[in-house]
Protein backbone atom coordinates (compact mmCIF):
# COMPACT_ATOMS: atom_id res chain seq x y z
CA UNK A 1 0.00 0.00 0.00
CA UNK A 2 0.83 3.72 -0.06
CA UNK A 3 1.93 5.49 3.03
CA UNK A 4 0.99 9.34 3.61
CA UNK A 5 1.04 10.76 6.94
CA UNK A 6 0.90 7.35 9.17
CA UNK A 7 -2.16 6.37 7.23
CA UNK A 8 -1.96 3.01 4.73
CA UNK A 9 -4.09 2.98 1.75
CA UNK A 10 -4.85 -0.66 0.34
CA UNK A 11 -6.41 -0.39 -2.62
CA UNK A 12 -8.09 -4.14 -2.09
CA UNK A 13 -9.72 -2.81 1.28
CA UNK A 14 -11.89 0.18 0.14
CA UNK A 15 -13.99 0.97 -2.43
CA UNK A 16 -12.46 1.66 -6.34
CA UNK A 17 -13.58 5.38 -6.10
CA UNK A 18 -12.33 5.79 -2.68
CA UNK A 19 -9.05 4.00 -4.13
CA UNK A 20 -8.24 6.14 -6.69
CA UNK A 21 -8.91 9.44 -4.49
CA UNK A 22 -7.11 7.81 -1.80
CA UNK A 23 -3.94 7.48 -4.08
CA UNK A 24 -4.93 10.91 -6.12
CA UNK A 25 -5.85 13.76 -3.42
CA UNK A 26 -3.33 13.08 -1.03
CA UNK A 27 -0.67 13.97 -3.57
CA UNK A 28 -2.00 17.12 -4.42
CA UNK A 29 -4.00 18.15 -0.88
CA UNK A 30 -1.10 18.06 1.74
CA UNK A 31 -3.02 17.52 4.62
CA UNK A 32 -5.20 15.40 3.46
CA UNK A 33 -6.42 12.79 5.72
CA UNK A 34 -8.47 9.96 3.73
CA UNK A 35 -10.72 8.65 6.56
CA UNK A 36 -12.32 11.70 6.29
CA UNK A 37 -13.23 11.18 2.48
CA UNK A 38 -13.72 8.06 3.81
CA UNK A 39 -16.51 9.17 6.04
CA UNK A 40 -18.24 11.79 3.80
CA UNK A 41 -18.33 9.15 1.24
CA UNK A 42 -20.45 6.89 3.89
CA UNK A 43 -22.52 9.75 5.04
CA UNK A 44 -23.39 10.53 1.33
CA UNK A 45 -24.17 6.71 0.24
CA UNK A 46 -26.51 6.73 3.79
CA UNK A 47 -28.47 9.65 3.21
CA UNK A 48 -28.86 9.24 -0.53
CA UNK A 49 -31.28 6.55 0.30
CA UNK A 50 -33.19 8.49 2.64
CA UNK A 51 -33.09 11.37 0.20
CA UNK A 52 -34.19 8.89 -2.92
CA UNK A 53 -37.47 7.99 -0.23
CA UNK A 54 -38.34 10.91 0.46
CA UNK A 55 -38.17 12.26 -3.47
CA UNK A 56 -40.31 9.40 -3.71
CA UNK A 57 -42.63 10.05 -1.23
CA UNK A 58 -43.00 13.64 -1.98
CA UNK A 59 -43.42 12.49 -6.15
CA UNK A 60 -46.13 10.14 -5.09
CA UNK A 61 -47.93 12.82 -2.83
CA UNK A 62 -47.76 15.40 -6.04
CA UNK A 63 -49.41 12.99 -8.46
CA UNK A 64 -52.16 12.36 -6.21
CA UNK A 65 -52.94 15.98 -5.66
CA UNK A 66 -53.05 17.27 -9.58
CA UNK A 67 -54.99 14.01 -9.89
CA UNK A 68 -57.57 15.39 -7.15
CA UNK A 69 -57.39 18.68 -8.68
CA UNK A 70 -57.64 17.41 -11.87
CA UNK A 71 -61.14 15.42 -10.32
CA UNK A 72 -62.57 18.68 -9.00
CA UNK A 73 -61.81 20.64 -12.19
CA UNK A 74 -64.00 18.40 -13.92
CA UNK A 75 -66.59 18.35 -11.09
CA UNK A 76 -67.45 22.31 -11.73
CA UNK A 77 -67.50 21.99 -15.28
CA UNK A 78 -69.93 19.51 -14.95
CA UNK A 79 -71.93 21.37 -12.65
CA UNK A 80 -71.46 24.35 -14.66
CA UNK A 81 -72.63 22.33 -17.69
CA UNK A 82 -75.65 21.00 -15.98
CA UNK A 83 -77.16 23.49 -12.87
CA UNK A 84 -74.94 26.37 -14.23
CA UNK A 85 -72.41 28.67 -13.39
CA UNK A 86 -74.47 30.21 -9.94
CA UNK A 87 -74.37 26.32 -8.54
CA UNK A 88 -70.70 25.54 -9.94
CA UNK A 89 -69.36 28.62 -8.35
CA UNK A 90 -70.93 27.72 -4.66
CA UNK A 91 -69.54 23.67 -5.80
CA UNK A 92 -65.78 25.07 -6.55
CA UNK A 93 -64.52 25.98 -2.70
CA UNK A 94 -66.55 23.27 -1.16
CA UNK A 95 -64.62 20.73 -3.67
CA UNK A 96 -61.41 22.19 -2.69
CA UNK A 97 -61.95 20.76 1.03
CA UNK A 98 -62.46 16.99 -0.59
CA UNK A 99 -59.19 15.57 -0.16
CA UNK A 100 -60.36 12.02 -0.22
CA UNK A 101 -60.48 10.99 -3.83
CA UNK A 102 -63.47 8.08 -3.55
CA UNK A 103 -65.25 11.18 -1.99
CA UNK A 104 -64.71 13.43 -4.61
CA UNK A 105 -65.93 10.05 -6.99
CA UNK A 106 -68.89 9.53 -5.09
CA UNK A 107 -69.66 13.34 -6.06
CA UNK A 108 -69.48 12.28 -9.47
CA UNK A 109 -72.08 9.66 -9.44
CA UNK A 110 -73.82 12.46 -7.04
CA UNK A 111 -74.11 14.78 -10.04
CA UNK A 112 -75.62 12.20 -12.45
CA UNK A 113 -78.67 11.46 -9.86
CA UNK A 114 -79.72 14.68 -8.55
CA UNK A 115 -82.70 15.93 -10.14
CA UNK A 116 -81.54 19.97 -9.74
CA UNK A 117 -78.81 22.08 -8.38
CA UNK A 118 -79.91 22.76 -5.16
CA UNK A 119 -80.12 18.56 -4.13
CA UNK A 120 -76.47 18.40 -5.90
CA UNK A 121 -75.33 21.57 -3.85
CA UNK A 122 -76.94 19.39 -0.72
CA UNK A 123 -74.80 16.51 -1.51
CA UNK A 124 -71.21 18.40 -1.89
CA UNK A 125 -72.04 20.59 1.47
CA UNK A 126 -72.72 17.09 3.09
CA UNK A 127 -69.43 15.10 1.85
CA UNK A 128 -67.51 18.33 2.32
CA UNK A 129 -68.41 18.61 6.15
CA UNK A 130 -67.78 14.63 6.22
CA UNK A 131 -64.32 15.42 5.09
CA UNK A 132 -63.07 17.43 7.15
CA UNK A 133 -60.08 16.90 9.50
Amino acid sequence: GLERKGTWLNASSIDPVLSLAGCMIPWYVPYFHFGELSQVYHMLAENLETWTDQWKREGLEQGLEQGREATRHILVRLVRRRFGPTVAEQTQPLLACIADLQTLEDLGDQLLISPDGSHCLQAVRSMSAVDEP
